[in-house]
């Protein structure tokens, strides 16, 4: 299992493991990385799944944590 830094989300994720194989086959679907990239995407995109699955409002953390990694990735749209 993969270490999740994200205090909020990482007991939310360790509670749900099928949200790590999930994002672990989207990863692979994307083709061949260096060692050290599946990890971290298989993190970033299990962030993401279960940000988008979770979200109830616009001001829920859950959205809140997706603005915010839309700034950070330089993709924010408003």
């Amino acid at each position: 299992m993969i270490e999740y830094h994200d205090a909020y989300l990482a007991p939310l994720i360790d509670a749900t493991p099928e949200w790590e194989t999930h994002a672990a086959e989207d990863v692979a679907q994307l083709g061949t990385f260096a060692d050290s990239w599946p990890d971290k995407l298989t993190v970033l995109r299990v962030y993401l799944l279960l940000c988008l699955e979770s979200a109830a409002s616009a001001e829920d953390v859950f959205s809140l944590k997706l603005k915010q990694s839309h700034r950070v990735s330089g993709n924010d749209h408003g």
